[in-house]
């Protein structure tokens, strides 16, 4: 079990930090879990009383689903468009380079340069957004360097932000780990060159923080230096519910995350188990409901479902309340919000590990099967179906289980993780003066 540090309104903060917090550009209306919770983080640093600036590594847009009011700031160069900035800015560099040129000089004067500089670097930043992996690799580099504040530390949050963080970071570097990012280097632009940046960034030296103790101990073993454990946490103001009692002669209502359409969050091995359960018992006794995107349709052969679409939190607060069992199969995992969102609602979890070890203990407060194993997911299903003392038992546990994880927790363990930082790099260059 992971305790998860107490904190009280009244805590004094005993000196505020400037904080940046360097994410992938932002979209307008979609999001991930994992920059979800990193916004959740700026806002409770925020709230403690830090001075925090979120800076995306590209300009974008402003988020609609972080809720106001924000208690951090967004340091983007631009409201508009990239695309919009850089063409504007041809305009303006072709203008300087035809004066410099008519005027016949063998210099261009100051407020010239500038504006060819300028030019190139929104133009360039309007290609990267559409272009090579190297491009946006280096354009994010150019534009921190250019808009970063000075800091007591500068945090990236995942590959795409670690790299420019090193070479253009502020104050104290950190890495807060979302997950283990080697994993899915097929996902990402740069194809094989993806892979090595995310094996190296976990050695760029800079002080390292995980949001699950699986990625902690994994972070620690390959670096043989310390990893802060900081874990995410749900809004329960929006997740919560009882446990509701089931009739065996009712079906068992099962609901899972589509996953995205990606291949290791293991909705084929969910279908497969689906289809294991659908063959040994009278149809109709199960129910099953899929949200958000997935990798097979609803009408798939393997075993059909009812598609919820995309949720706002409290429409999938409701839909959770309205079933029994939440059924997950991920390969791999770090803190992720599904399972433990479903717990807090009052639902028996199914779920996979590693990653879910801070709240999913196995018999206790969920029902923790081995990864791409369908016969494991049917076993546990086809169980819970009928041993309604077992489902109440497990979702009692795992309903208190979730209590204990909450934003002003994770702030207040955050808080301290980042204190211990600026700390520790203040040691090391005294250390390094010294000698």
């Amino acid at each position: 079990m992971v305790s998860v540090a107490p904190w009280r309104l009244e805590d004094p903060i005993s000196q505020a930090m400037d904080i940046n917090i360097v994410v992938p550009p932002l979209a307008r209306t979609r999001f991930t879990g994992g920059i979800w919770c990193v916004m959740q983080h700026a806002q409770q640093l925020g709230e403690r009383g830090h001075r925090v600036r979120v800076v995306p590594t590209h300009p974008c847009g402003e988020p609609d689903w972080v809720p106001r009011p924000w208690a951090f700031s967004l340091v983007n160069d631009t409201q508009r468009h990239a695309a919009t900035r850089g063409l504007r800015a041809i305009g303006e560099t072709v203008t300087a380079a035809l004066r410099f040129k008519l005027s016949r000089r063998m210099q261009p004067s100051t407020a010239e340069e500038a504006c060819i500089r300028a030019g190139i670097g929104y133009f360039g930043l309007a290609l990267a957004n559409f272009g090579l992996h190297g491009q946006r690799m280096g354009a994010a580099v150019d534009h921190l360097a250019r808009v970063l504040p000075d800091a007591d530390t500068t945090v990236a949050t995942d590959t795409e932000t670690v790299w420019p963080v090193a070479l253009a970071g502020r104050g104290a570097l950190a890495y807060f780990a979302q997950h283990y990012e080697p994993y899915f280097w097929k996902e990402r632009l740069g194809g094989q060159a993806s892979r090595r940046e995310s094996e190296l960034s976990y050695r760029l030296g800079l002080f390292q923080l995980a949001n699950s103790p699986w990625l902690q101990q994994k972070l620690q073993a390959e670096t043989g230096r310390r990893v802060w454990l900081c874990p995410n946490a749900i809004d329960h103001a929006i997740f919560h519910g009882d446990v509701v009692p089931r009739q065996l002669s009712e079906p068992l209502r099962i609901i899972s995350y589509g996953g995205r359409g990606a291949e290791w969050k293991g909705f084929r091995e969910l279908c497969e188990a689906m289809r294991i359960v659908s063959k040994q018992v009278p149809a109709g006794m199960f129910q099953w409901s899929v949200y958000g995107g997935a990798l097979l349709p609803p009408d798939n052969p393997v075993c059909k479902y009812q598609a919820l679409g995309f949720l706002t939190p409290e429409a999938l607060a409701s839909a959770y309340r309205a079933n029994h069992v939440l059924l997950s199969a991920s390969w791999y995992e770090s803190f992720p919000l599904f399972p433990i969102e479903a717990m807090a609602c009052g639902l028996a979890a199914i779920t996979s590990q590693p990653g879910t070890e801070a709240f999913a203990e196995h018999m206790r407060t969920a029902w923790v099967i081995p990864p791409r194993d369908p016969g494991a997911l049917a076993h546990a299903i086809l169980t819970l179906a009928a041993d309604e003392p077992l489902r109440q038992s497990i979702a009692q546990a795992g309903r208190e289980r979730a209590t204990q994880f909450t934003w002003a927790g994770a702030g207040a363990t955050m808080d301290a993780a980042l204190r211990e930082v600026v700390a520790a790099s203040a040691d090391t260059k005294s250390a390094s003066s010294i000698d």
